[in-house]
């Protein structure tokens, strides 16, 4: 269940517990610095493609999204999108 490009720690037994999965994925965060870019506690309003302009557009996406501990809705348009729950 590790990505291909970060293994898991070799010591770590063949079953291992909740804890040293999530210590796994915050090493890996840190060690692509990706950590900026994922918005914790927040609801995706909307999720909306926006076709570029041109022959040969390309699509980005709009999305409206709103943190728990703030009400406004705020949009911004990626080039790509991955929303995750857990």
């Amino acid at each position: 269940m590790e990505f291909p490009d970060f293994a898991f720690d070799p010591s770590l037994p063949s079953f291992i517990h909740h804890s040293e999965v999530l210590k796994y994925l915050e090493d890996y965060t840190d060690r692509f610095s990706i950590r900026p870019h994922i918005k914790f506690n927040t609801k995706v309003v909307s999720v909306i493609p926006v076709l570029g302009e041109g022959k040969n557009s390309e699509i980005s996406w709009d999305a409206t999204f709103q943190t728990l501990d703030n009400g406004d809705p705020v949009t911004e348009r990626f080039d790509a999108i991955m929303v995750c729950v857990g």
